[in-house]
């Protein structure tokens, strides 16, 4: 059974939400992953939260598309200077996404920052914390 993907953008905040109606399937996840970077690249979205505690078992297979595809084409989509910031929401229970998140100098390279979640209001502040010297680029 397919899944809906939801997006949120709170107003003046630089942030997009996306919840699913339910776990999906594996085909729906590389469709879902690049609708929130293009549509977040429109809204200039760079702060993302994701909500992966319906997926279950399928969040390793749509987080792996995400950390080794998706984000690393983020690359030049957003305002100079600005490096994107996914947190990823899971079940506290869930203990196999860790390993899919790519290492710190990975990242780095494909200019975002991501980390992972079980508490969605220390997922938030962490988005929403002032831009650090590794959220921004220096400017040429």
């Amino acid at each position: 059974m397919s899944t809906e993907l939801k997006l949120d953008f709170p107003i003046d905040s630089n942030l997009v939400v996306a919840r699913w109606t339910g776990p999906g399937i594996k085909e729906d996840f590389a469709h879902h992953s690049r609708q929130i970077l293009l549509a977040s690249q429109q809204a200039k979205a760079w702060r993302w939260l994701l909500d992966y505690r319906v997926h279950g078992d399928t969040a390793e297979h749509l987080a792996k598309d995400l950390f080794t595809t998706v984000l690393s084409d983020t690359k030049g989509r957003f305002e100079p200077g600005i490096t994107p910031r996914i947190a990823v929401l899971v079940l506290p229970t869930f203990t196999a996404l860790p390993s899919q998140l790519p290492d710190e100098a990975f990242q780095g390279r494909r200019r975002y920052s991501a980390r992972i979640f079980t508490d969605e209001g220390a997922a938030l502040a962490w988005l929403n914390e002032e831009a650090s010297s590794a959220d921004v680029a220096p400017q040429a």
